[in-house]
């Protein structure tokens, strides 16, 4: 199983880039290789669900941050969503959480600030 999976948000201008098991020095790579993958792909409104995350370090936490750097430098938002306690705990000591704004659930997290996605122009 790939411990990153990225997908569009159906009816938001977001990807939804969701992450399991530990968010450590081992699987971090995973996290990064995803966020440059988005990059390319002009991909700058990101929710990174953590639902699934048990675990984060610093590892974990500099891979957020370099995302949050790109994703910033295109005028993007990226926020996170599904923390436990341990994680958000980590990311309030931190101070990311003031800067990934944390949500519940992804669906709160798009709702809480990412723009409904616009039909295609007819052509």
């Amino acid at each position: 199983m790939t411990p990153v999976t990225t997908a569009p948000a159906p009816g938001f201008d977001a990807t939804v880039v969701t992450v399991r098991g530990d968010l450590d020095l081992l699987n971090a790579a995973f996290l990064r290789e995803a966020g440059v993958r988005l990059a390319e792909a002009h991909r700058w409104n990101l929710v990174v669900d953590l639902s699934g995350v048990p675990f984060i370090d610093s590892t974990g936490l500099g891979v957020l941050v370099g995302i949050l750097k790109r994703v910033r430098a295109h005028d993007g938002r990226v926020a996170v969503a599904g923390c436990n306690a341990y994680v958000a705990s980590a990311l309030r000591v931190t101070g990311l959480n003031r800067l990934l704004n944390p949500a519940p659930t992804v669906t709160d997290a798009l709702r809480g600030g990412f723009q409904p996605s616009r039909p295609e122009d007819p052509q």
